[in-house]
């Protein structure tokens, strides 16, 4: 089983607030699904993870998200699972549970991990999202238990 992580994409951010810099993250983005495609040719890439940051911003435009659905299409498509875990600009820390991701989810485009785990072959993935300082060693206990 071939695995891919990618994280901290960023889709909406306007560096420095220049429209050029959005198309450079949206361009990022799009040929790194180039890539994963290739590999799941090549070598037979199965599971993408998207460990924290696909947006920018917990609300992200329609813009965005017409770019964010044309890449998770075409890795759909190519057969390659799509597995995200929130970041801290995913979601609001006050209601966590209604974001991007869960837009995303919901449309079958990836399979949005939130206080769960998943098995992939001999590994198991945990997404508990952003974890703060406050919270590190609660997590950490409960790991070990």
């Amino acid at each position: 089983m071939l695995i891919a992580q990618l994280a901290d994409i960023h889709l909406g951010h306007r560096q420095y607030g220049l429209e050029e810099r959005l198309e450079d993250y949206n361009r990022a983005f799009l040929n790194a699904v180039d890539r994963l495609i290739q590999l799941r040719e090549e070598r037979g890439l199965d599971t993408v993870i998207i460990s924290g940051d696909f947006f920018d911003t917990q609300r992200p435009s329609p813009s965005i998200y017409i770019t964010a659905i044309r890449g998770l299409t075409r890795l759909r498509e190519a057969g390659i699972r799509v597995i995200a875990i929130r970041g801290n600009h995913d979601s609001s820390v006050i209601n966590p549970v209604e974001n991007p991701l869960a837009v995303l989810h919901q449309m079958g485009l990836i399979q949005y991990l939130d206080n769960g785990y998943v098995d992939l072959g001999g590994v198991r993935l945990i997404g508990v999202g952003t974890v703060y300082t406050d919270m590190q060693s609660k997590l950490i206990n409960s790991l070990n238990a």
